[in-house]
């Protein structure tokens, strides 16, 4: 999809003396999408908070402005939230995302996270933990769900367990070899 670059607005907007923090949420729910605005907004004051329904439409906005943070449902109507991530980081490279989905998406995590996805948020855990990763995110951490770093921890640990050692190694490379047990030992 090829979009044109329009003039791209300043970013952090003074309003009141303090610096503005420029959002869009994207989520093809629009209920959803509105009560995470007013949420957003309600809570902190400096967020400024523009939506998007679809890919598309979050693509045209990111041509036009310049965000500081996004969050992004996982699953729109027209892409999934992987190649949104993908296209707003060709337009915006330093652009901060989050997922905010109520989608099951740990098996993904790993991949967004090489993509440059700084936090994941499930939509059943409340505004205050949205603007906590929000807030975290704009710092340049990356946040996660403690329960996913103990999967993968223990992926890791059930991979390392059917590393064979050097020995090991030894002795099936003469197996192959054709090698007899007695030969080998």
């Amino acid at each position: 999809m090829e979009i044109r670059q329009k003039e791209v607005v300043a970013k952090n907007e003074k309003q009141g003396g303090s610096l503005m923090v420029r959002l869009l949420v994207v989520d093809d729910h629009l209920l959803v999408a509105q009560g995470t605005k007013k949420l957003l907004e309600e809570e902190e004051e400096q967020f400024q908070v523009d939506l998007a329904q679809s890919g598309r439409e979050a693509l045209e906005k990111v041509c036009e402005h310049l965000y500081d943070l996004y969050v992004l449902d996982w699953r729109l109507q027209d892409m999934l939230g992987e190649e949104l991530v993908r296209q707003i980081l060709i337009q915006q490279p330093s652009a901060k995302v989050v997922m905010y989905t109520a989608y099951e998406i740990a098996s993904y995590a790993r991949e967004w996270l090489q993509l440059g996805v700084s936090g994941f948020v499930g939509k059943e855990e409340g505004i205050s933990r949205l603007v906590e990763v929000i807030r975290c995110a704009l710092r340049g951490e990356i946040i996660l769900p403690l329960e996913w770093l103990c999967q993968w921890l223990e992926e890791e640990r059930d991979m390392q367990e059917g590393t064979l050692n050097d020995w090991q190694s030894a002795v099936l490379h003469d197996l192959a070899r054709g090698l007899s047990n007695k030969d080998i030992a």
